[in-house]
């Protein structure tokens, strides 16, 4: 090969190699969106609260999601409520049970102090009772109520929606990745059906136990949620429907001495999950459109009930709160419904606690399209007949016939 060939061939080689790693497309970068942008802020709070803390954040739009400590036990405190209105709403459903059913408990009459038994007799009809349930967390109401319902069936019901590690009747668990899946099935209207979810969304729109995940939150953000604290635990859980985007919170806190420290852990890991949607981008679609519904006057966050009179029995078996003046607050949406959450396709950034949080994205594999891998193997064929055509004006002439 004369020296100007051989300067030649292995540049034109060179640039073909370049081209062909040039037009490989580049693996997109994981989605800074709200959930990628809040996770590790959330996880580093979490581990450094004092608290045990298992939570969960879940964009409802796109599926991406941040956890930590997903998988670990915590007692659930009154998390197990939720599960007692969903057993009601499908004995319901089946007949075996009515929202105008009497149901009767007995509670400390208004006034009494700690310790002292003096008790009344109250009667209300389920639909009360469930609200006074779920929306004051009353222990009486909801003990009254299962008992109706039979606690064989509700400590089932977990199992029968598919939460695999939710334990109830005895020790009382769950994870923090169970109960988003609820909250997730739940938005979806694919919990127990369209019409049933939608009347729970209702009643836990109207919680009024707001010293947890709302503290540091907007007043005017809805939040359909469902609180627990007992001894060292306090847990709050729900979906928040923010200006710029629906997302699930599930936050799980177990401290050493009281439930304190986990009550100032949830307050701030809600703040945080929520900068991440506080804005709506341009063009966002609008939250909810409120919907104002009748509520009764906000409790002191630990309330010891008072005996409340039997109400008139809903004829249609939805649960709807009791019309009392309330002091104007933040009126419950009609959640939009929408399809089931897609599974995690942007960000998703998991912790198990103690360990420094990593990023990765569904998106860093790839495959080439037919048209690029053509492509790529029309460039191959290109450089190989270049290699070929270097060999063959290397060669001295009869050197075919050459011997050792």
């Amino acid at each position: 090969m004369t020296p100007s060939l051989r300067g030649t061939v292995p540049l034109a080689v060179a640039l073909l190699i370049a081209l062909a790693v040039a037009t490989l497309p580049v693996p997109r970068a994981a989605h800074a969106g709200p959930v990628y942008e809040v996770c590790v802020p959330m996880q580093e709070h979490a581990e450094a609260s004092g608290s045990r803390v298992g939570f969960v954040v879940l964009d409802l739009a796109d599926g991406s999601h941040c956890s930590n400590r997903a998988d670990e036990p915590f007692r659930t405190a009154s998390l197990y409520k939720l599960f007692v209105l969903t057993e009601a709403y499908e004995q319901a459903r089946e007949g075996t049970f009515a929202w105008d059913e009497e149901i009767t408990f007995d509670r400390l009459r208004e006034g009494t102090e700690s310790g002292q038994d003096d008790t009344e007799e109250v009667t209300v009809d389920a639909a009360e009772a469930a609200r006074l349930m779920i929306q004051l967390t009353d222990n009486e109401a909801a003990e009254a109520l299962a008992e109706r319902l039979t606690w064989r069936a509700v400590n089932g019901e977990p199992a029968r929606l598919g939460l695999r590690d939710t334990i109830l009747g005895g020790s009382y668990m769950t994870t923090a990745n169970d109960i988003a899946h609820f909250f997730a099935q739940l938005h979806a209207r694919t919990l127990l059906g369209p019409e049933d979810d939608e009347a729970i969304l209702r009643i836990l729109l109207d919680q009024r136990i707001r010293d947890r995940i709302p503290w540091f939150l907007p007043a005017d953000v809805p939040i359909a949620h469902k609180t627990g604290r007992i001894d060292t635990v306090a847990n709050d859980a729900g979906i928040v429907y923010a200006p710029a985007g629906t997302f699930v919170l599930v936050l799980l806190t177990e401290s050493e001495e009281t439930w304190d420290p986990g009550y100032y852990a949830i307050r701030e890991l809600a703040r945080i999950a929520y900068e991440g949607y506080r804005e709506a981008p341009a063009t966002e679609t609008p939250p909810p459109t409120a919907t104002p519904t009748p509520t009764p006057p906000a409790p002191d966050p630990t309330p010891t009930p008072a005996a409340t009179p039997a109400p008139t029995a809903t004829p249609t078996g939805t649960v709807t709160p009791t019309a009392t003046p309330a002091p104007a607050p933040a009126p419950a949406p009609t959640p939009t419904p929408t399809g089931t959450p897609a599974a995690a396709t942007v960000a998703v950034v998991e912790s198990t606690g103690g360990t420094t949080p990593t990023a990765r994205s569904s998106s860093d594999s790839w495959e080439p399209s037919p048209a690029v891998a053509a492509g790529l193997a029309a460039l191959a064929a290109i450089v190989a007949s270049f290699a070929l055509l270097a060999v063959s004006l290397g060669r001295r002439p009869g050197s075919d016939a050459d011997g050792d």
